[in-house]
């Protein structure tokens, strides 16, 4: 039988796994109402669990339409249907400067839940982040895009692979080489970096 905190420590980390794969799998998790299980099980998600997906930087999209289209799936398979301070901040968590000028005009500003008070409060948000030099960063994902690595050098630290993480602004040894690099060059292919 297992102990009390062993289960407790089994559901959270279940809990955590579904969230890492909906952030990684986030377009194929979405996708169209009703179209399988997966998409059904995500019209079904609360508002907090969603928001709490839609706000987290490693969220993985290649598109950021994708992530307009899953609020607007899971909004209308909502019954009853959500209020505009519900909307708000899920709409709000679309990063609009970085979909098509052709997608924002034709589809994001003509959607029927984007009429009215609700979609003017959320393009005003939008105008003013670019107005006021705030933008948009792409989501960073789960990728080495969010990092900068520094491969051998010249001196005693030739032989070291470092790592440089810009959200926490701090350097950290990775690995020590074989043998000492000076002038190398490198590229990443299927997430393994080749000096």
């Amino acid at each position: 039988m297992p102990s009390p905190g062993h289960g407790s420590h089994s559901l959270e980390s279940l809990a955590n796994a579904a969230k890492e794969t909906a952030l990684r799998e986030f377009e194929a998790v979405a996708g169209e109402v009703g179209s399988s299980g997966a998409q059904a099980s995500f019209v079904a998600l609360p508002h907090a669990r969603l928001l709490e997906l839609l706000t987290d930087t490693r969220l993985v999209t290649k598109r950021e339409e994708a992530v307009h289209e899953a609020v607007v799936h899971w909004a209308r398979a909502q019954s009853p249907p959500p209020a505009d301070e519900t909307l708000l901040p899920l709409f709000s968590s679309v990063r609009y400067a970085l979909c098509s000028r052709a997608f924002f005009e034709r589809v994001s500003t003509q959607e029927p839940l984007l009429q009215g008070a609700l979609g003017a409060q959320v393009f005003r948000g939008v105008v003013a982040a670019l107005a006021y030099g705030k933008g948009f960063e792409r989501r960073a994902g789960f990728g080495a895009s969010t990092a900068i690595f520094v491969v051998g050098g010249d001196g005693p630290d030739a032989s070291s692979v470092e790592r440089y993480d810009p959200t926490s602004r701090k350097w950290s040894l990775v690995a020590t080489m074989s043998s000492r690099r000076k002038e190398t060059a490198a590229a990443v292919l299927d997430g393994m970096l080749y000096v």
